[in-house]
């Protein structure tokens, strides 16, 4: 390759046909683009003494290797003669040098061009190393070679490592990292003694455990899509934006008894049946609620006919295996439990219903049977016990025919929901959608997949998803913060009405013996549910912002926030004494935020991260 100018070249011709490639082809030095900064990235400095002196001055290029500027590069015109340049370069190392103590300087190596003429160095010599044509460089070249051993990408690299290794502080530690500091940092509160009595009814509301197995919350606590809130201005233009980008997805709504899109879809699938399965996307974020609306779906949203004919399998992935490539048996074992559960009228254990499940098995070995009954009467019936014994074990099988017997001989729909696997990485979600085709296969079934958005947006021209690129697929969007944990809180003071005793008691960490009717309880969740989403402050956003739309974590939240140990003690005392909560600043609950149920803040503590947290040491 060529470095080509045209005869009228400028500055800006020569970084672009000279400068760029040079630094960043493979064939020749090979830096990586990122790492490769240009003057509206760094700092200027004041550079130079008397009538040449510059103010302001900023070289064209600086190249960075672990975060530490190692090579300054500056580019003139050609008619500019190339010593011009590596003054100015020389001259900005030395100021940017001198930032650091002394022995330390980072910026080592000086590149200068007109693309004419080239030079380069170390920043400490004052003539250049290698002084060259730039038509020289050539691929293969003796001026090329050496100008990869000053500041190829590997020397580069190397000078890095070793800048930033003498920038860092030798034998420092941080002092919460002495004595008793570790323990200090991993030691935790107990819940504010307003809530603990509480505890139970609270974890049932608001933990994000168990919501789906609890009849209350997915017959109760759901939030319908046409009960939800609007965002502010702002917040909803964005979701809007962001919803207008994927269009052939079809967004569910509900009501408290409907889900007509659904309904329709998963009708039409059970009566024109297709012998080889079917297969349903259910897509959303994390937390959005998709498994909580399967629940709620087969319980109380399906239409009639399609309950009367039809059987729901659960699968949770939260507990498969971490590989799920090969966990077809793990699949069909959790399908014949789930299935069963669910209400499918089979007992395994009647010698009746394991003939009915495996009939064709049988069927397939009747010949068998009567050849062992020739040879010795009563053996065909013995065989055939082992035979039933066997299939029972076998996950596969007994899977298969638990699906045949439903479908076929009763004529009835089965309905695989695989739940939670938007919780898996991608590669596990990938590799659960090959699962959910191999098993409809099998089982000629239909098959619930929930999976999350952004997984399917970015794999869905990659196999093995590009399979499912005119499917129809139906996403879920998640409520609003303030929409759920209102529901749960209407639920959760009638259960306190109903559970609680009626004096509750507690000691304060001063001494203080304190007892309040359970009234007062309900008015310390509405206080604290007012002044977070009420009253006229940040908080509310910030809690939106941080939940990010995901109603799991949006419930944590909250539930961190009523149960915190760091709940200031005369708030709590004023509430039981019939005040009402004034000023919940801020502060904290970020404060319970970042802390949750620690003592103090660590990396691992609550829903907010320190940006600038360094593990070492």
């Amino acid at each position: 390759m060529a470095f080509a100018l045209p005869t009228d070249a400028t500055e800006g011709d020569v970084e672009t046909q000279v400068v760029a490639p040079l630094l960043t082809r493979a064939e020749f030095l090979g830096i990586q683009v990122e790492k490769v900064k240009s003057k509206e990235f760094l700092a200027a400095f004041d550079i130079g003494k008397g009538a040449k002196q510059r103010k302001g001055y900023v070289p064209d290029y600086s190249i960075y290797e672990l975060s530490v500027p190692i090579a300054a590069i500056e580019v003139k015109a050609p008619a500019v003669p190339v010593a011009e340049a590596w003054e100015e370069a020389s001259l900005y190392a030395h100021a940017l040098n001198k930032r650091y103590s002394s022995k330390i300087n980072p910026c080592e190596i000086i590149l200068a061009t007109n693309g004419i003429d080239l030079v380069a160095g170390r920043w400490d010599n004052s003539t250049p190393t290698l002084t060259t044509k730039v038509s020289d460089l050539a691929v293969g070249s003796a001026a090329l070679d050496e100008l990869r051993s000053l500041m190829g990408a590997a020397e580069l690299e190397r000078l890095g490592e070793i800048a930033s290794a003498s920038l860092k502080l030798v034998g420092f530690k941080r002092p919460f990292n002495q004595g008793n500091g570790p323990a200090l940092i991993a030691s935790k509160l107990e819940p504010n003694t307003f809530a603990a009595d509480l505890s139970p009814i609270l974890r049932r509301y608001f933990s994000s455990r168990d919501q789906n197995s609890d009849p209350e919350i997915y017959k109760n606590a759901y939030v319908s899509s046409n009960e939800v809130t609007s965002y502010d201005k702002i917040l909803e233009s964005f979701l809007i934006d962001r919803l207008s980008r994927s269009r052939s997805r079809i967004e569910i709504q509900t009501t408290k008894k409907r889900a007509d899109e659904i309904s329709k879809r998963l009708s039409d699938l059970a009566t024109n049946k297709s012998p080889s399965g079917e297969l349903q996307l259910i897509t959303g974020g994390v937390g959005s609620g998709k498994s909580l609306f399967s629940r709620r779906y087969k319980e109380y949203l399906q239409p009639k006919n399609l309950e009367d004919s039809s059987h729901w399998a659960f699968l949770d992935f939260n507990f498969a295996p971490d590989v799920l490539a090969d966990a077809q048996d793990w699949i069909c074992s959790q399908f014949a439990k789930s299935v069963i559960e669910e209400g499918a009228p089979i007992d395994l254990r009647d010698p009746d219903d394991q003939e009915r499940v495996f009939a064709t098995n049988l069927e397939d070995r009747a010949a068998f049977y009567q050849r062992m009954d020739r040879a010795e009467p009563g053996r065909g019936l013995l065989e055939q016990a082992r035979d039933l014994e066997g299939w029972r074990q076998q996950p596969v099988e007994l899977a298969k025919g638990m699906a045949r017997h439903l479908q076929g001989d009763r004529g009835e729909v089965v309905i695989v929901v695989f739940d939670n696997v938007d919780r898996r990485d991608v590669e596990n979600q990938l590799a659960a959608f090959q699962l959910a085709l191999w098993f409809m296969d099998q089982m000629r079934c239909l098959v619930i997949l929930q999976m999350r958005d952004t997984t399917f947006e970015a794999h869905k021209n990659e196999r093995p998803l590009d399979t499912y690129k005119t499917g129809q697929i139906f996403h879920i969007s998640p409520p609003r913060f303030i929409d759920v944990v209102k529901r749960r809180l209407e639920l959760s003071l009638k259960e306190i009405e109903a559970q609680a005793p009626k004096t509750i008691r507690y000691t304060t960490p001063k001494g203080m013996s304190i007892s309040y009717s359970k009234d007062r309880a309900g008015d310390f969740l509405r206080g604290v549910y007012l002044e977070l989403f009420s009253r006229p402050n940040n908080v509310s956003r910030v809690l939106e912002g941080l939940a990010g739309r995901n109603v799991r974590k949006a419930l944590d939240m909250f539930m961190a926030i009523i149960t915190s140990g760091h709940m200031p003690e005369d708030l709590i005392t004023n509430v039981a004494s019939g005040k009402q909560i004034r000023n919940f600043p801020e502060y904290l609950v970020l404060r319970i935020l970042m802390r949750q149920d620690y003592r103090f803040f660590n990396e691992n503590s609550g829903f907010v991260s320190n940006l600038f947290y360094s593990g070492r040491n």
